[in-house]
């Protein structure tokens, strides 16, 4: 069932003073006394261009379906574009509270239904001027609250191309310390060989130097052998007088064995060249080898760093994570709190529209009262009753709507402080969010 209003009902001279203030009809009271349903009809579509703010011209252009079906729908055309002035009519007399509004008030008007249905449509228009105001402050605050939730989906979006452009050079970065790591497992497999290759090099080096030794030992032997032949060589110079024959043989004997010695001196000296030619290659293995680790110890200073900017990368990408679910948390919080002040509004405008009828009401009341007392000569009587009761009722209305008022008003002023709060939250959150950005743009940059 739909919801029922009250609004006081106007005397056909504030009726006539009211639409003649705000249109150019040439209404009178005497239309209400004696009313023309075709004066009338011009009249409704006034009242309708006031409550609606469009032209009657236009609704009646709009065609029915039902024409179609009609066999002669020229001839009907007038009747429907009545009857869609009728609905267009009766929809805006219902949200007035006028819910029996129908056809034969325009066809038939009379005087009472006249003066109801009109002084509810001038309530209707009054409401209507009176919240104008405050719908276009609420219209207004809207808009700004729209523009700054699409700041903040705008500022979101430039947030998460950030973030893709972040984590795009994080892999990148992944994939090249994966890359350094497999160089540096290689390099530490060669670093390995090459250790194992200097250790045979150096027991091959031992092993030169001990038989160089022994042949220098050999070659001094051969030295004390040539003296000695030297010696025995004089001496069987001494004795060639004797037998030099045999002397002879001696020498040749002499000659062979020197012979055979510089052969094997010479042999000796050889391998002893190509052992010093071996020590040279081993030397320049072993400084290979000690560039090669120094270029691990470098790439593993290198990769400790690396690790260290990942760490980084990971703290900032918790803490702008954090950051995104608390704002995510404060938006629907926001949501939630303007629909609780939408609902709270639409009860507080409710609240306001059933006091200002409630207090028309009861002034027209307390009219009808006065009026009833100045042409009943009883002051004692039964109107001084009634009224100090109306009386009464209306100062106990007028509590409770003062209650009710101050009531809406704490909780306006609630949800408004809850609201500052949450957008001064959700901008702190902003500033943290751009410094946590500023920080690591500083440490990218010092990297």
């Amino acid at each position: 069932m739909a919801e029922r209003y009250g609004f006081p009902i106007l005397s056909p001279d504030e009726c006539v003073s009211f639409l003649r203030e705000f249109s150019n009809t040439t209404i009178s009271e005497e239309d209400f006394k004696k009313p023309d349903p075709k004066r009338w009809q011009i009249f409704y579509g006034t009242i309708f261009e006031l409550m609606t703010g469009r032209q009657a011209d236009l609704v009646t252009q709009t065609r029915l379906h039902a024409g179609s079906d009609c066999e002669y729908s020229e001839l009907q055309e007038e009747s429907f574009t009545f009857m869609t002035f009728t609905m267009a009519l009766q929809k805006k007399m219902s949200a007035a509270g006028i819910q029996d509004f129908t056809v034969r008030d325009l066809l038939e008007p009379k005087p009472k239904r006249l003066q109801r249905n009109v002084s509810g449509a001038i309530n209707f228009i009054r409401f209507a001027v009176y919240r104008q105001g405050v719908f276009d402050t609420k219209k207004d605050e809207l808009e700004k609250q729209r523009e700054s939730y699409d700041f903040v989906l705008k500022e979101n979006a430039d947030l998460k191309k950030t973030l893709h452009a972040k984590r795009e050079a994080h892999e990148m970065q992944m994939s090249k310390m994966k890359q350094l790591q497999e160089e540096n497992d290689a390099i530490s497999v060669r670093i390995q060989d090459l250790h194992k290759q200097r250790e045979v090099h150096q027991r091959n080096l031992s092993e030169m130097k001990n038989e160089l030794s022994q042949r220098n030992a050999s070659s001094d032997q051969v030295k004390v052998n040539i003296l000695t032949a030297q010696a025995e060589g004089e001496k069987l110079s001494l004795r060639i007088v004797q037998s030099p024959e045999r002397v002879k043989a001696e020498q040749e004997r002499a000659k062979n064995r020197i012979m055979s010695l510089k052969a094997t001196e010479e042999e000796k000296q050889r391998r002893l060249g190509e052992l010093q030619r071996k020590k040279e290659s081993v030397g320049s293995q072993e400084r290979d080898a000690e560039k090669a680790v120094k270029l691990l110890r470098d790439i593993s200073n290198d990769s400790d760093r690396l690790t260290e900017l990942e760490k980084a990368v990971r703290k900032q990408q918790d803490i702008h994570q954090d950051l995104r679910s608390s704002s995510l948390g404060i938006m629907s919080k926001r949501d939630n709190l303007r629909q609780v002040q939408a609902s709270r509004q639409d009860k507080l405008s409710k609240l306001d529209l059933q006091y200002h009828n409630k207090k028309a009401s009861l002034q027209e009341q307390i009219s009808q009262l006065k009026h009833s007392k100045e042409t009943v000569h009883d002051p004692k009587g039964s109107n001084e009753s009634k009224k100090s009761e109306v009386m009464a009722e209306i100062e106990n209305v007028k509590g409770e709507v003062h209650m009710k008022e101050e009531e809406l008003e704490a909780k306006v002023e609630r949800t408004n402080n809850l609201y500052s709060e949450i957008i001064t939250q959700v901008d702190k959150m902003n500033v943290e969010v751009a410094e946590g950005f500023s920080e690591f743009r500083k440490i990218m940059k010092t990297n």
